[in-house]
This record gives structure tokens, C-alpha cells and sequence, in this order.
């Protein structure tokens, strides 16, 4: 497991727990009230609170992150192969590899995964597959993110000048992310993966389109089912992705695209899978992006009562008041999620639901 101390020294695996711990307590530590809680003293209390999460996830799933990751992922590239050979859309020609830098032309290219495809292997002499970046590699992610890029491989069989961009992602995050990666790792934790990746704040529109694609793809999976995406998925291999670039285009003009119809049978494992990944979609299409706010709005949130006079929330929390004030406002300008009235009195509260789903989350802050 590539972990590193505050020195930036690798962690071995009989150490890490034990860094976990000694972390937690320093931003417990620093979290007290000093002597009332502001943005910063909030900031720590929140990453402790997480850190303990980790640790229980960690603690939990032990097997998944001692073995050595380079081991195991190679053990998933096997798997995944095999899913895909199951699903009627075999992968076997794609390759995998663990490199420090990508194959000219791409050497100064610093994303975290990239797959090659017919064209790349026409073109500049590569082969076909993914390569993952070792500084970048961890548990649990690179091994879902490798099942993600081997559907990119599906689509890149035939020669064609379409990039792997748009609902081709939307639909590898379902097939590799959920699907595939749900066979070999822990269900919460694939959907904590897609879960984050798609909806963290601050987003780029670099990453926007990610999240934009995987609505899209959710969109014709409520339509066709399970089904019929993977027989999109069989059609599109065979013809390539200007394919996709059609059904996409119905999609953006508001027309359900016809979906090419498959009497071939679909593996049990995928069956199964089918409503729990349903399930997440819709949890993701729900899935409210904007509410994002700063730790101590997040706290407030998270405790106040209706009911409650302010001034006594702030004693009760040990609140900083003029820092409470401002994140206060952060609540009814920004989100819409509290007011205050009647003299002080909190007369509306709308956070419960969103702290209780996750769906309301905190900013990390500059503390220096």
C-alpha cells in the first residue's frame, strides 16, 4: 500500500493502522475548542470524524490493501478479462501494464490511467490495453479504475479518429466501476469511488464531463435495462465509436435512441448485479452536486434545532459567534438550507435529510 508519513516516508503495512491512530488523535486534539470553535477548530474536528471512517474501512477489509497491489492487480486484470469474455465482449487482444511514464507520444501526459487503442497501435506501434501510473497507484482505486479503462478497450477495436470521451465514459464507469469492479471488491466501496469521483467540489469542467456522461449513460439504463446497454456495448465493439457518437447525439436532442436488440445470455453475476447498480444510479441522478459548504456551516447544519435560539446553539457548541454568524449566512445565501428569524430563532432547518444521505458536504480550508 503506497502510504506515506508526514515526512513523505513510505508506510509499511504493520505501521499504517498505527499512523491512522496517531492521526486521528492529533485532529481530535487540534479540534477542541480553544477556547470556542471556529472554521479551523471544525475543519479538524471533521477530518478526524473521517479518519475514523477509514480506519473502520481498513480495519474491515484488511485482505484488499495488505497483499501487495501490484500482485492483486494483476490478479483483477485476469478477472476483468474474463467478466468481459462473459458479458459477450471479450477484451483479449488488450493488454495491461504498470509504467513510471506513458509511450511517446503521450510521455508528458500526467493522467492516472490511459488506454491505447487500435489506432494508437496503427499510428505509433502500441499496444492495445491500459497502463496504469505507478506514483499514482492505491488500493481499492487503481483496481476499480483498471476495470474502468479495460471497457475503454471495447470500444477502441476498431480504427476511427473518435476520442474515449462522453457517454463511452458514462459507460465504462457502469460496466467497470460497478459492474466488473463489484466482483472482486467490497459493493460500498465501489460506489464510495464512483460516488466521489463524479461529484467532488470544486470540479473543473475537465471533470464535469465525467459526471455529465455517467447521467447519460444512467439515462439509457433506465430505458433499456442492464440488457440492453451491454448489447450497445457488443454492437459498438464490433463497429466502433462513431456508433456511440450517434446514440449520444439522439441523447442530447432529446430522442431515446433505438438500442440494438441481443438474444444472447447474460451471465447470472450480471443479472444479480443489475438492481444494486439501478439503485446507484438513481442515488446519483438524486444526487444534489451543489451543497458544499465550509466546516463550520457543516456543523452548524449537522446539530442545529429548530426551535433553538441561536446565541444559545452558539454557547451550547462552544461556537466562535462572529465565525458561527458568517457561516450562518453561508447556510441561507449559499444552499438555502436555514433561517433564522424571530429574534434570533431558528425557524427552519433543511439539513437533516442531507447530512443523513451524505448528500451535504464540507470544504477543506486554509488553516495557516
Amino acid at each position: 500500500m503506497h502510504a506515506l508519513d508526514a515526512t513523505g516516508v513510505e508506510l509499511t503495512q504493520k505501521d499504517l493502522l498505527a499512523y491512522l491512530e496517531s492521526a486521528i488523535e492529533h485532529f481530535n486534539t487540534k479540534g477542541k475548542p480553544t477556547p470556542t470553535v471556529g472554521q479551523a477548530e471544525a475543519f479538524y474536528q471533521l477530518i478526524g470524524e473521517d479518519l475514523t471512517t477509514v480506519r473502520s474501512l481498513l480495519t474491515r477489509y484488511r485482505e484488499f490493501w495488505e497483499s501487495p497491489l501490484e500482485h492483486r492487480l494483476r490478479s483483477t486484470f485476469d478477472l476483468i478479462q474474463q467478466s468481459m469474455r462473459e458479458l459477450g465482449i471479450p477484451i483479449d487482444y488488450a493488454q495491461f501494464g504498470i509504467v513510471d511514464k506513458y509511450p511517446s507520444p503521450y510521455e508528458e501526459l500526467a493522467f492516472w490511467a490511459m488506454n491505447f487503442d487500435e489506432t494508437d497501435r496503427q499510428r505509433y506501434g502500441l499496444q492495445i490495453g491500459t497502463r496504469l501510473r505507478r506514483d499514482f497507484l492505491m488500493p481499492f482505486y487503481s483496481e476499480s479504475l483498471l476495470a474502468h479503462e479495460l471497457v475503454h478497450a471495447c470500444f477502441g477495436r476498431v480504427r476511427g479518429t473518435k476520442l474515449a470521451r462522453g457517454l463511452e465514459e458514462g459507460i465504462a464507469d457502469i460496466f467497470g466501476h460497478l459492474l466488473i469492479a463489484g466482483r472482486f471488491l467490497p459493493w460500498e466501496i465501489c460506489e464510495n469511488i464512483l460516488l466521489s469521483t463524479r461529484c467532488f467540489q470544486p470540479q473543473s469542467p475537465f471533470w464535469m464531463n465525467y459526471a455529465e456522461s455517467l447521467r447519460q449513460a444512467s439515462l439509457l439504463l433506465f430505458e433499456s435495462g442492464l440488457t440492453g446497454l451491454i448489447s450497445l456495448a457488443r454492437k459498438a465493439q464490433q463497429v466502433g465509436r462513431d456508433y456511440l457518437r450517434e446514440i449520444e447525439h439522439d441523447l442530447l436532442r432529446g430522442t431515446m435512441p433505438a438500442m440494438p436488440r441481443s438474444h444472447c445470455k447474460i451471465p447470472d453475476w450480471a443479472i444479480q448485479s443489475s438492481k444494486r447498480i439501478l439503485d446507484f444510479c438513481r442515488k446519483f441522478l438524486a444526487f444534489p452536486q451543489s451543497l458544499c459548504v465550509s466546516p463550520l456551516a457543516y456543523e452548524i447544519a449537522s446539530k442545529a434545532r429548530v426551535g433553538e435560539n441561536f446565541s444559545s446553539l452558539c454557547e451550547r457548541l462552544a461556537l466562535d459567534q462572529p465565525q458561527a454568524e458568517k457561516a450562518l449566512s453561508e447556510l441561507r445565501e449559499r444552499v438555502f438550507l436555514m433561517i433564522v428569524c424571530d429574534k434570533d430563532t431558528i425557524s427552519f432547518n433543511e439539513s437533516p435529510i442531507y447530512v443523513d444521505t451524505r448528500s451535504l458536504r464540507y470544504t477543506a480550508i486554509d488553516t495557516q
